[in-house]
Formats: C-alpha cells, structure tokens, sequence
C-alpha cells in the first residue's frame, strides 16, 4: 500500500506533464533557424527592373540568404503600382505575417503619404517591422543636357516637364510640394511602371527631367550620365548635402521662411531611410530580431561591399531601430505641423498632372539571354538590345499556343514580346 502510494504522484505528475505537452501550441518550441529551413521568403519590391530599388534589392539578396538563421530562398518579387501603395497595401493586409514576406519599398509610400491623407491607403507605418535601410538618400531634381532647364530659377521661370511613378512615390509627392512652396512651374506625367522607364523617357525627349532622383540610383543606374555631363543637377532635397554635389543648393537654403524650412524638414526626414526593408505588422519578435541581425551582418559583409563597389552602389547601414524611432517621431508631430505639410502635397491646383498613356508593343525575336529563372529576358528590338521583366502572376507565357512557365524560356527561343519598351515588364511571351 505504502508503495503504491508511493508510485501514483509520480504516475499523476508524469501524465499532467503529457497532457501539458499535447496542449502546448505547434512550434512553441521551435527556433528561428528551424523556421526557416527549407522555406522561401518572398522579397516584394515596390519598383520594376532596371531602376535603384531593382539594382540594390539584387545586391542584398544573397547576403540576406547567407546571414539569416536556417538560410531560406528569398525570391525577388516586383509588385508596382501607385509609387509603392500596392506593394505596402499588400504588407499590410495580405503578406503571411511569419516573417515570410519582406518588401523593399518606396519611402514616401511608407512614411509621409499616409501621414498626408494620400488615397487607397489601407496600412499603418508604425506598425510595419522595420529591418532597415541600405542607405540614407539623397534626392535632386535633375534636367536634361538639351532641356532649356539649367538652374533652380529656370524651375521657376518656365515649364519643366518631369516623370513620375504614381501618387506613393517622390517622383509625384516633391513636384507638388515645390509648385505650392516655391513657385516652380513643373508639369508631371505620371504612370510610369519603374525609374528605368523614366530614364528611357528621358533619353527620347518624352521627359525634360525628373524631380525626386536619388543620386544613388543615378550613380548605380546611369554613371556615364554624370560622368558625361548628360544631366543637370538643379536642387538637393535631403537633410545633408551630398558629397559630390557641394555647389548644388539644398531646398531648406531656398525656403522664404521658417514655416517653409519647417514644413520641408517634416517632408524630407524620410529621406533618412533611403532602401527601406520592412517586414508585416505583428510578425514573432524573434524573427523580426533574426531579420534585423541579418541585415546588420549582410550589411558589414565584404562579400556584399564589394559586389556594391562594382556596381557602384552608395551604401551606408540605418538599422532598422533608427527606422522605426524616426517613424515613431513623424506620426507624433503636432497636428498644426502635419496639415501645413498636408496641405503643401496635397493642394493640387498648382501642379498639370497626366496620366502616361499605356504604349505597350510586339516584337517578334529570339531570345538572347534568359536570366534569374525566367524573370528577366534579353532580346533584340530591331538594332537595339532591349530587356523585359516577368511577373509570375502578371506575364503570360505560351509555347506552340499552350500556356506555359517562365522557367520553360531558353535562348534561342522564337517569340512574340508584347512589352512596354526597353526594361519594363513583359505581359505576354507567346513562343513558337
């Protein structure tokens, strides 16, 4: 008797502890490495091929792959649209909030455009997880060499006819403000699918120029064209000059007051977080701390310097700390602060805006090149080399009339394009 006594709260304690171990939640004990072992991450870009956003998202992706725990395959999405509030919408709302879905996007769509009362918003900031940025930006209002544009005053003595990629995105938020607050006299179009796009449009006379350019994306994108003098660089909208531009005014030097130079610091603090990788709301803290670590080590990573040097890629590390303070910081500002900044983006009665009319074209070709497992395509356009980029979801893709995958192109393949123009994004590749 006394032995069964003896054994029955031994029996009690192991079966209570069983029944605490089938109740405990799937993968409570789970690591980070253990998550994402084996899985693929998507990497959303809110940007298309061939601009800034493209070019640093290639350059990190590797390391990121390299220094996160289990060594997941992250594969590059491009999701454009409204300057980076598709891309943001979708973090927002529909992105696995795992830590399976990053995105690299525009600053302006994940900063000040809610904050101003931009439309279609569906998504709080403050509420994303901030990983970090690439670099801290600095952005200019560029003309080009034939453009009669040659200064800051010439903005404001005649029409200046710029690019812009949608409502989110700098290229369209600056115009706006300097129309209300410094009597330029810019005109925008608007709607372009990538910065590439704009560059192009540029080079064909479409386009006078571009307002909200990051001298990282010129210097990555399109060297030749400082070193060529093919572009005149008119104003610097940042916190600091950039380095290489000492002559060129900032625009806080150009404010007529106070007020003026008070409302475009609120305007170009994002300015700070210039490559902003961000993660969904409500991801584990633990994999959004495993994120941030490896950002912070594929940033020191002299893989991952040298690959940016030959590419000539600005790179300086913001943790995604300082991101999220500096977020914190913006949605804090007193409301009189925020509407007199509202206001200078908003009022629209200064600005001529139209919408880039969709222009799309077929070529008939052999592919020349297949890259990243049919997510980008080289081919000849006439005498031009032209390239194109393949959704997953958006491109179609048929051989001999049957629909088909963006893995089955090789070079050498005969096929309809039917594209935008050179680095724009391919809705059909119909092969023979």
């Amino acid at each position: 008797m006394q032995l069964a006594l003896a054994v029955r709260p031994a029996v009690a304690v192991a079966a209570i502890a069983g029944l605490f171990t089938i109740s405990a939640p799937a993968g409570a004990q789970q690591s980070v490495e253990q998550f994402f072992k084996g899985k693929d991450v998507r990497f959303v870009l809110s940007a298309g091929q061939g601009g800034g956003y493209g070019t640093y998202a290639h350059a990190i992706k590797p390391y990121l792959e390299k220094h996160l725990p289990g060594h997941p395959t992250i594969l590059i999405q491009h999701m454009q649209g409204a300057g980076g509030v598709v891309a943001a919408n979708w973090m927002g709302n529909v992105a696995p909030k795992d830590g399976t879905a990053i995105a690299l996007i525009h600053r302006g769509a994940v900063s000040t455009a809610p904050l101003f009362g931009a439309q279609g918003i569906k998504y709080e900031p403050p509420k994303f997880g901030w990983i970090g940025s690439m670099n801290s930006e600095i952005s200019v209002c560029a003309s080009w060499s034939t453009a009669p544009i040659k200064t800051f005053e010439d903005m404001k003595a005649q029409t200046f006819i710029v690019g812009g990629l949608g409502p989110g995105s700098d290229t369209d938020i600056l115009p706006n403000m300097m129309n209300n607050l410094f009597d330029t006299k810019m005109k925008l179009v608007t709607g372009y699918n990538s910065g590439g796009a704009i560059q192009l449009a540029i080079e064909r006379g479409e386009l006078q120029g571009r307002c909200g350019w990051s001298v990282s994306s010129i210097i990555s994108t399109r060297p030749d064209w400082i070193r060529d003098k093919k572009i005149n660089f008119l104003v610097q909208i940042g916190v600091d000059k950039h380095e290489a531009l000492p002559g060129i005014p900032l625009l806080s030097e150009l404010a007529k007051d106070q007020e003026t130079r008070d409302i475009v610091e609120v305007i170009v603090l994002p300015q700070l977080m210039g490559r902003p990788l961000l993660l969904p709301a409500d991801v584990p803290a633990d994999r959004i701390a495993a994120w941030r670590a490896a950002f912070d080590k594929a940033m020191a990573d002299p893989g991952f310097k040298a690959d940016a040097d030959k590419q000539n890629l600005e790179y300086s590390h913001v943790s995604g700390q300082r991101i999220e303070e500096m977020v914190k910081r913006l949605y804090a500002l007193p409301k009189p602060v925020v509407e007199r900044a509202s206001l200078a983006i908003n009022r629209t009665d200064k600005l001529q805006v139209s919408k880039k009319a969709s222009e799309a074209q077929t070529v008939k070709t052999a592919l020349q090149e297949v890259k990243g497992g049919g997510r980008e395509i080289v081919f000849k356009a006439g005498s031009d080399t032209h390239t194109a980029s393949l959704s997953g979801s958006r491109s179609k893709v048929t051989f001999g009339g049957k629909a088909g995958e963006r893995t089955a192109l090789k070079a050498g393949q005969t096929c309809n394009i039917t594209y935008l123009g050179d680095k724009s994004e391919a809705s059909l590749i119909a092969c023979e």
